[in-house]
This record gives structure tokens, C-alpha cells and sequence, in this order.
């Protein structure tokens, strides 16, 4: 028998693309732990109206590379750099997103990422 933590899950973005994930990539997520606890949802899909598919897939990747115990701490610190150099708009809209899911590793990382992103264009403009 599976655990509980083996269901899949299905997050809907606001443009309404569907991703299965499984419950224990998905609960990294202190929201949708609060969803799956309290049973806020229906038939294992949980609708997301705020964050759109293009920023719930790459939110999703961090918590699959963040999740699972066989990618090395080297591999995820190179994900984590690649992800904290995308366009400032981009890191906008993961920043909404991820404060909204409350995913506190990565919305460190993005917070650092947007702070570098401005410290840089104050020396280029100084």
C-alpha cells in the first residue's frame, strides 16, 4: 500500500495547465501542506488562480530538485544559481508566487537574486 505522501496531486495554474506532482514534492510548500491537511480541495487538484504555468513549472522543478535525496548539494547549488539569473521580471513574478506558496528556500534565493540584480544596476549607474 502507498503512503500518503506517494498520491499525485494536481496543481492547476490561472491559464489553467495542469501539473501532476507528487503530494511529497508538492507539500514542500507550507500552503498547499495547509491545503492537503485540511482537505481544500477536490478530486487532488489543487487550482492555483494567481500563478500562471510558465512560473508554476519552474517552481515546481526547485522543489523536485530541492525534494529529492539522490541530486547531490553540488547539482542543486547549480540549479540555484541558473534559476537567480533570469530577467528581473521574471524574478518579480517568482517572487508573488513563491511568497504566495511560502516556500522560504527559495523565495531566499530569489529575494538575493532581485537584490543582486539591483545592486548591479546602481553600479552601473554610478
Amino acid at each position: 500500500m502507498s503512503s500518503p505522501k506517494d498520491n499525485i496531486l494536481t496543481l492547476k495554474s490561472s491559464d489553467n495547465v495542469e501539473f501532476n506532482v507528487k503530494e511529497s514534492v508538492a507539500i514542500q510548500s507550507v500552503r498547499i501542506k495547509d491545503m492537503v491537511d485540511k482537505g481544500c480541495f477536490t478530486s487532488n487538484t489543487i487550482c492555483l488562480p494567481d500563478i500562471d504555468s510558465k512560473i508554476l513549472g519552474v517552481i515546481l522543478e526547485y522543489l523536485s530538485q530541492h525534494g529529492d535525496s539522490k541530486v547531490s548539494m553540488e547539482n542543486q547549488k547549480e540549479y540555484d544559481a541558473k534559476l537567480a539569473d533570469k530577467p528581473i521580471g521574471e524574478l518579480f513574478d517568482l517572487v508573488l508566487a513563491v511568497d504566495y506558496l511560502q516556500i522560504k528556500s527559495l523565495l531566499d534565493i530569489i529575494c538575493d537574486a532581485i537584490s543582486n540584480n539591483i545592486m548591479a544596476g546602481l553600479q552601473v549607474n554610478s
